[in-house]
C-alpha cells in the first residue's frame, strides 16, 4: 500500500510539472491572423515586421550572427488551377531555382508542407548561406495562401518541434 501512495505521489508530480512546461512553451508564441488563415509562430519571429499589406504579411526573425531568416505570407486572390507561384518551379521542383525540393507531405486535403534545401550545384556562389525553405501552400475555396519560411538549416534541423508547431496551429476561417 505504502508503495502505491509512491508511485501514485511521483505520478501526480510528473503530471503536474509535464503541464506546467508545456503551459510555458507554449507562452513563447504568438497567435497571428491574416486573411483568415491563423497561427502562431515564436514570439522572437514578431519582432521586427518587414511588411504588412492586405496580400502579404513578412517578418525577418534574428538567427544569430551572419545568419538570417525570413517568414512571409502571400495571399493569391485566385483559385489554384489559376495560380501560380512568384518562387516556386513546379516542373523542376525548385524555388528561386537555388533550392530544391527535398519533402512534400501533406497535412490535409487543403494543406501541403513543401520543404526545399539550398542546392549548391546549381549556383556558382558557394558563400550562399545554407538556408532551408519551407512552404505549406493552402488552397482555399477562391484563394491560395503561401506561408514561407527561410531559415538558417542548422536552426531548422535543430528546433523541429517550432515548425511542427506552426504547422499544427494553422487554421482557415472565413
Amino acid at each position: 500500500m505504502r508503495r502505491l501512495k509512491v508511485l501514485l505521489f511521483l505520478f501526480i508530480t510528473g503530471v503536474v510539472i509535464v503541464g506546467c512546461n508545456s503551459q510555458s512553451k507554449s507562452g513563447n508564441y504568438e497567435t497571428v491572423t491574416f486573411n483568415g488563415l491563423e497561427f502562431s509562430i515564436p514570439k522572437e519571429w514578431t519582432q521586427t515586421p518587414i511588411e504588412n499589406s492586405k496580400d502579404q504579411i513578412s517578418y525577418k526573425p534574428d538567427f544569430g550572427k551572419d545568419k538570417y531568416g525570413f517568414f512571409y505570407i502571400y495571399s493569391y486572390p485566385y483559385p489554384r488551377n489559376v495560380y501560380k507561384s512568384k518562387f516556386i518551379d513546379w516542373e523542376k521542383n525548385t524555388y528561386k531555382g537555388i533550392f530544391a525540393l527535398s519533402d512534400e507531405t501533406k497535412l490535409n486535403k487543403n494543406m501541403t508542407v513543401l520543404t526545399y534545401k539550398t542546392n549548391f550545384n546549381a549556383i556558382k556562389n558557394a558563400q550562399l548561406p545554407d538556408q532551408v525553405v519551407q512552404i505549406i501552400v493552402i488552397d482555399d475555396v477562391d484563394r491560395v495562401l503561401e506561408v514561407s519560411m527561410d531559415i538558417p538549416r542548422d536552426y531548422f534541423e535543430q528546433n523541429p518541434s517550432i515548425f511542427k508547431h506552426i504547422q499544427d496551429s494553422l487554421t482557415i476561417s472565413k
